[in-house]
């Protein structure tokens, strides 16, 4: 009786590293590197057979490399990156802060405009004509006008620019939401 004992437990060990194996041949490029042996460990005290193990091998998780590439080739995509990583609301903040962020943007551009109509123009193609004549009436750019439209295109380049600061994140925040979905599944 305790021969067999023991062989169970044996055989069960031994198939468990094997499915470890499997798992980590197929799934470990989805997960970070530097957690590999975490998750070794963890599905070490996972049953063979369990409803536990079964959930683990039948888990989908999202490619880096194709939201990565999805992030940087599909305009738009930027925006709703979040909501494929199940990351709803981080998603949502940075809709709302880039939607934000462009609605200033565009307040500073009109408010300009309404000071000055051609500030959006330039404005400085009067500088190139010849001095008026007594009594003609030059135009001269608002200086108001032309700080409101700075400031929008500041505002502008800080949306792209973080953007693209957080296009370099894609990679590993995905693999980061795969060890999360993982974390979660095994307890």
């Amino acid at each position: 009786m305790r021969i067999q004992y023991i062989y169970k437990t044996i055989k069960l060990k031994i198939m468990t590293t094997i499915e470890i194996q499997n798992f980590l041949l197929t799934k470990g490029k989805f997960l970070p590197m530097d957690k590999i042996d975490e998750v070794t460990t963890k599905l070490q005290n996972i049953e063979e057979g369990s409803k536990t193990s079964f959930r683990i091998s039948s888990l989908n998780f999202k490619n880096p490399l194709s939201l990565t590439l999805l992030y940087w080739l599909v305009p738009g995509f930027a925006l709703i990156d979040r909501f494929f990583t199940k990351d709803v609301t981080a998603g949502f903040k940075k809709f709302l802060i880039i939607l934000g962020m462009f609605i200033l943007s565009f307040t500073l551009n009109k408010v300009a405009l309404s000071i000055d109509p051609l500030c959006l123009g330039g404005g400085t193609w009067i500088d190139y004509l010849p001095a008026s004549a007594p009594g003609e009436v030059t135009y001269v750019p608002s200086e108001t006008a032309h700080s409101l439209v700075v400031c929008g295109g500041l505002i502008n380049l800080g949306i792209i620019v973080g953007l693209i600061i957080d296009g370099f994140f894609v990679y590993n925040r995905v693999k980061k939401q795969n060890f999360t979905a993982l974390n979660i599944t095994i307890k």
